[in-house]
């Protein structure tokens, strides 16, 4: 974690902007954080204000009760009128709960806790008198009650104003605190505001620089492509028109050793013919070599154009042409049914081609020669396969197989160009698609691709299907 904070710090103070706009960062965060504590200590302060607004209407309520409970007694003291202690008993009662709320409101503050401990019996007795006065026959106040509810009449006044002035000074001190708040409020909303404007200021500034860097970026990287897009198309017009032309004096080279073999072979020795059959071979081999770079320069320079194709066609079609090459070769050649793609026709012909053909070839010295076309899955989507039990070859090289001219066997002990796998990976990589091989000395090998992931499919979806069909039987 300290690590990533370590970079990420690096990346912000790489540059001057990245510097300002760190501090801002922080001026922000520092900002954004005192005004939460401001905004949260003026709501709590506004809640105290609340409790003491609450208190002060308690007092209130409870002053109400006590004098209109007093009012109705004294009220039948003097006129004797008995209607008047009708409510005595409603407004004892709500001056019970009075205290009772009030209580509990108070319950935070021990000054008033104390107060209302003191308050709560005297107006007990004060009712308690009262009631004694007009529960006798005479209802008049003797000259002791009277002194002595005139004293808690006093003292009750005093404790109700000391209660009500402590919570009005408590209101006070809590207003100046939420408007000390609120105006802590404004001012970091204030530099919260003229902070987020200057880190936009310099986020926008950045992000000019960089788009304006990217375009030219862009700009370089399309003039360097277009560059070497032409270079490209000039190197392959260059390799194809060497080797178009180079095929004409390797015809005659191979013709005039056909002739001097066929009009002087007698005033040659065994080594001369020897010689001579070597120079026959480089210069069919030296064509062939040229016809295979043809070949990839055309695979590189055709049009794509991809249609529904049968690949078990292709490949029946491929290995008929194998067998009619070769008709004395006994090879098992299985195709799975129901194998399409939407690929070109003449790219995917090309490509079985030779993959077909290098699993005829490194057959050779097998007892039983077998060579299977299917598909399976690779990595969740669908993958084609050409497998053979031949000679095989180290994992270790594989990647060197799709690369020109790169063999991993001696042209003494199978022959061909080198050509061939290149040509394949051009194709397969031409429809977006890759291609692996997988092998092992003396126990075959396995050639698998892929095609675009929207462009291969089987008549089962991807699974190969049991049994295969024969492209072929041996040949007899």
């Amino acid at each position: 974690m300290r690590h990533a904070m370590r970079l990420l710090w690096r990346g912000i103070t790489r540059r001057p902007e990245g510097l300002g706009l760190g501090v801002a960062l922080v001026i922000l965060t520092t900002v954004a954080a005192l005004a939460y504590r401001s905004i949260d200590s003026a709501q709590d302060t506004l809640g105290w204000a609340e409790h003491g607004y609450r208190v002060l209407q308690q007092i209130d309520e409870l002053s109400s009760a006590y004098a209109r409970s007093v009012s109705a007694r004294r009220a039948y003291l003097v006129a004797g009128d008995a209607s008047e202690l009708a409510d005595a008993a409603d407004f004892d009662d709500r001056m019970a709960h009075a205290i009772a709320a009030l209580r509990s409101s108070v319950a935070d503050n021990p000054g008033q806790l104390r107060r209302l401990d003191s308050l709560a019996p005297l107006l007990e007795r004060r009712i308690a008198l009262l009631k004694q006065s007009t529960e006798r026959p005479s209802a008049v106040e003797t000259g002791s009650e009277a002194a002595e509810g005139f004293a808690l009449a006093t003292r009750i006044r005093d404790l109700e104003e000391e209660m009500a002035r402590e919570e009005n000074q408590l209101l006070v001190v809590r207003d100046v605190r939420t408007l000390r708040n609120l105006a802590t409020s404004r001012v970091m909303t204030v530099l919260g505001t003229v902070t987020s404007f200057a880190i936009l200021l310099l986020a926008f500034g950045r992000l000019r620089r960089e788009l304006a860097q990217r375009r030219h970026v862009a700009s370089r990287l399309r003039v360097s492509k277009e560059a070497a897009e032409a270079a490209n198309r000039d190197l392959e017009s260059f390799s194809y028109s060497v080797a178009h032309d180079l095929r004409a004096p390797l015809r005659a080279i191979d013709g005039f050793g056909h002739a001097l073999e066929e009009d002087y072979a007698k005033a040659l020795d065994g080594p001369g013919l020897k010689h001579l059959a070597r120079m026959r071979a480089a210069a069919q081999h030296m064509a062939l070599v040229i016809d295979s770079l043809l070949r990839l320069s055309r695979v590189a320079r055709a049009d794509l154009v991809c249609t529904t194709v049968d690949l078990t066609s292709l490949a029946r079609e491929s290995a008929a042409r194998l067998v009619e090459g070769d008709p004395e070769r006994r090879v098992e050649i299985v195709v799975q049914e129901g194998l399409v793609a939407e690929c070109d026709p003449a790219l995917l012909t090309a490509a079985l081609d030779n993959l077909l053909g290098n699993a005829w070839k490194f057959t050779r010295k097998c007892a039983h020669p077998r060579v299977e076309v299917g598909s399976e899955l690779r990595d969740g989507m669908p993958a084609f396969f050409v497998r053979d039990n031949g000679a095989g070859f180290e994992q270790a090289y594989a990647q060197r197989l799709f690369g020109a001219f790169q063999r991993l066997h001696s042209a003494t002990e199978f022959e061909g160009t080198g050509i061939g796998l290149a040509t394949v990976d051009r194709i397969v990589r031409r429809h977006g698609g890759s291609i692996r091989a997988q092998g092992e000395p003396g126990r075959g090998a396995t050639f698998s691709f892929t095609l675009s992931p929207d462009s291969t499919h089987s008549s089962n979806g991807s699974k190969p299907r049991d049994p295969p069909a024969r492209a072929s039987p041996p040949a007899a």
